[in-house]
């Protein structure tokens, strides 16, 4: 009987090290996980910060151009540079599937419309409508207007969703 108590104590000593080891790994991996959440929101929510500064600037620009074609001025000049747009930790928040947890399906569904609304394509289309109306080459004073308009709006939705989003954060 003494043996097999024997036997126990000395399997008891390894046995609790081994729970040990288990119980602080799963701490470890748990506030590794924690700052790593805490990390990408601070960086979203400064990534955000970044872009409504410049939805401003583009705000700004695309008002000034409507003004300057709604008065008939062929010298209108804007500089959209869509790929300063910061999308980065966005899109990790997004694949972490931290954003399923903060936000409702709509949310979801919004965001992902204002991320993609604002692309190089939409950038060259309204470059290149300038250009056409710069150099008479067939698009109308009213067909400019609407395609700067549509940006605008475009561009003031990123900016409204953008505020929405770090409201939430």
């Amino acid at each position: 009987m003494e043996a097999s108590i024997g036997v126990f104590n000395a399997a008891l000593g390894p046995f609790i090290g081994f729970l040990g080891a288990v119980i602080l790994f799963f701490l470890k991996e748990k506030w590794t996980s924690f700052c790593k959440k805490k990390s990408t929101i601070s960086n979203l929510k400064l990534e955000i910060h970044y872009n409504i500064n410049l939805y401003s600037d583009f705000i700004k620009q695309l008002s000034s151009a409507i003004n300057a074609v709604s008065s008939g001025s062929k010298h209108v000049y804007v500089r959209l540079d869509y790929d300063f747009i910061a999308t980065f930790f966005a899109k990790e928040y997004y694949n972490s599937g931290l954003l399923l947890t903060a936000f409702h399906v709509e949310d979801l569904k919004r965001w992902n419309v204002m991320l993609s609304s604002l692309s190089a394509g939409y950038e060259q289309k309204v470059l290149d409508s300038l250009e056409e109306w710069r150099t008479d080459k067939g698009i109308s004073q009213d067909e400019l207007f609407h395609i700067l308009d549509h940006e605008l709006k475009q561009v003031r939705y990123a900016k409204e969703m953008s505020e929405y989003v770090l409201s939430k954060l």
